[in-house]
């Protein structure tokens, strides 16, 4: 544990701390040059291949034009004048937050928007991990998607590291204080909040809305979290917030050739 931890802290949120870590650490030990690092409880779309493809892009154009702020449309982008040398992603990022249930657009920086992707939903399906407070896409038209530097980030279902950014992360998670949950470490870390000037920059990305999203699987609603284990009550059906055809909502019709239900069609009224 490090120095400076918080002897209070629940074992949920010291056990996924120490998952976290580990995985870090293997991916350090080991000179993974990227990594994805998800949580076992998420759920994604079925045209994960495409979404991760056109996400390729953006990352790539939002690391060379670092210089820009404002929205820049994915569609108006110059065809690629580099290879990137260390991933699809681009070079010179530390996180790509992928999966998440809460992200702020800031003003610094531009913002790479895809609109008309048909794997988005419409805004009014759009919020934050509370279910009450539209997320920042509402700024922009249905079935948008963008892609910025990541601000005051929640819930670590899913991110990719890089072997530079695994190390400052592991530094940071595993050599200076244990404060607060893993996700609100990460987020902190990311913001550029923890004496940036002597570790050097943090480069993260996100997208929203979000690619990977947790399952709430059908029945007794106890075991949603092994960190808020005081959920009550039963549900009925399984579902994703921000997932439109969904892999697990999906599952037995992808095993047996059915068609893909939409979890959230334009017409669909929000409870």
């Amino acid at each position: 544990m490090p120095p400076d931890h918080n002897d209070e802290q629940p074992s949920g949120v010291i056990g996924a701390w120490q998952s976290h870590v580990k995985a870090l650490r293997d991916i350090v030990q080991h000179n993974i040059s990227t990594a994805l690092i998800f949580e076992d409880d998420i759920d994604w779309d079925i045209r994960l291949k495409s979404q991760l493809q056109n996400f390729a892009v953006a990352s790539d154009a939002f690391l060379g034009s670092q210089d820009r702020a404002g929205d820049i449309p994915i569609t108006l982008l110059p065809s690629r004048q580099h290879v990137p040398t260390m991933s699809p992603y681009g070079d010179g990022w530390d996180i790509l937050w992928l999966g998440h249930c809460e992200q702020y657009i800031l003003d610094e920086g531009p913002h790479i928007i895809q609109t008309d992707d048909p794997t988005a939903a419409a805004v009014k399906h759009n919020f934050f991990w509370d279910g009450f407070h539209p997320s920042d896409m509402k700024a922009y038209p249905d079935h948008s998607r963008a892609v910025f530097r990541s601000r005051q980030g929640v819930c670590s279902f899913a991110y990719a590291v890089s072997q530079k950014g695994a190390q400052k992360l592991l530094y940071q998670m595993s050599q200076n204080d244990f404060s607060a949950a893993y996700d609100l470490m990460l987020s902190k870390f990311c913001d550029g909040s923890q004496s940036e000037e002597k570790r050097g920059p943090r480069m993260c990305l996100s997208v929203l809305p979000t690619l990977f999203d947790t399952y709430l699987p059908r029945g007794d609603m106890h075991g949603d979290s092994e960190i808020n284990g005081n959920v009550q009550g039963h549900r009925d059906q399984g579902w994703s917030p921000s997932i439109r055809w969904s892999v697990r909502v999906n599952m037995e019709r992808l095993l047996e050739g059915g068609d893909v239900v939409d979890q959230w069609p334009d017409d669909r009224v929000r409870d």
